[in-house]
């Protein structure tokens, strides 16, 4: 029998091979940095913010959002990371991953014209080219599938850790290019959607679920299905409020929900602090950390704890967590899938 289990997240790219050294040392990192997914501009943490990129690195102990509208630079796109076991790990699993993706960012108005506030472009979404991201007359939380999952099978197999980047893209394409050598023919496809929409996502996109199928190595039989979703506490729902979240809403000012296919509609926030330039990233040591990254999310119930999951008949869990980049913190952020004990 298939057993579903709702967990959450998002975020998704092209494909990259590494040594495994690479991904022992990206997980050591992952495990030392890892910071909740919360929105908190007390603690971004400081990088590099004197002149030539110089200056004393100090980690942030909050998530400033790596889906930001007004910083968007070359090779510093967040990158996506699933890691099944290594040299110390073993892992019992076989993974297949798919990832539920949607536009990232909301402008403030659902008038059918999704304007970028840092470039000025702007995108009629209600002319009919946009048919699956523009459902329900909304601008953001219509969700869709990647074509093909990502296999990530139980160390040592080929592709027991894979990661996904591209230096320009939100989402790639296999068309830009990617900040680590690239697996050429791993690249993120969408078939059912218009040109354009592909085009959007590749540019705005980000994934804001995980779906899961949990599988033994030894026998192949479906262990478990589950949905992945971030921790996020400072939702006006969740224990830490922060009033820089706002609703979603339609021109009436009625409440939008998201479509999260097969489970449920969820009301939908998007981080917007009011200013009128966006995130202030990297001013000098202690002054200037604000984040205002337009970021789109579900209001996932907290109480279901859905970031981490324990795997039935073992000891073993599904995690997803984010992580900062050791030398340039949260804009180059890490959104880590990984089988732990």
């Amino acid at each position: 029998m298939k057993k579903m289990t709702i967990l959450l997240w998002g975020g998704l790219f092209a494909l990259i091979s590494c040594s495994d050294s690479i991904y022992e040392e990206i997980d050591e990192q992952n495990n030392e940095m890892n910071a909740p997914p919360t929105f908190n501009n007390d603690a971004p943490g400081h990088a590099h913010g004197d002149s030539g990129d110089s200056g004393i690195v100090t980690y942030g102990s909050n998530y400033v959002s790596p889906w930001d509208l007004w910083y968007r630079v070359s090779d510093k796109q967040p990158s996506y990371l699933i890691s099944n076991g290594n040299a110390e790990f073993n892992s019992p699993y076989n993974l297949r991953v798919r990832a539920l993706v949607g536009l990232a960012y909301f402008d403030g108005n659902n008038d059918g014209i999704y304007d970028d506030l840092n470039t000025g472009a702007s995108y009629n979404l209600a002319l009919g080219n946009y048919p699956t991201l523009y459902a329900n007359n909304q601008e953001v939380g219509n969700l869709v599938y990647n074509t093909n999952p990502f296999v990530v099978n139980a160390y040592p197999a080929t592709g027991s850790s894979i990661r996904m980047e591209d230096g320009i893209l939100h989402l790639a394409d296999g068309s830009t290019p990617v900040y680590l050598p690239p697996n050429v023919s791993d690249i993120f496809l969408f078939q059912n959607l218009t040109g354009p929409e592909r085009t959007l996502l590749y540019q705005y996109g980000k994934v804001f679920f995980y779906e899961v199928e949990v599988i033994d190595k030894f026998t192949g039989a479906l262990v478990m299905t589950a949905l992945m979703h971030p921790e996020i506490q400072t939702l006006p729902t969740g224990p830490f409020p922060n009033p820089d979240w706002k609703r979603v809403e339609d021109v009436l000012g009625n409440h939008l929900q998201g479509s999260v296919p097969g489970w449920t509609n969820l009301d939908l926030y998007f981080y917007n602090a009011g200013l009128p330039t966006g995130t202030i990233w990297n001013g000098p040591s202690g002054t200037g950390h604000i984040c205002d990254s337009r970021e789109v999310v579900f209001d996932v119930p907290h109480s279901l704890k859905l970031h981490e999951i324990s795997i039935p008949g073992g000891s073993y869990k599904l995690s997803l967590s984010i992580s900062q980049n050791n030398f340039w913190l949260w804009e180059n952020s890490t959104l880590y899938l990984t089988v732990k004990l």
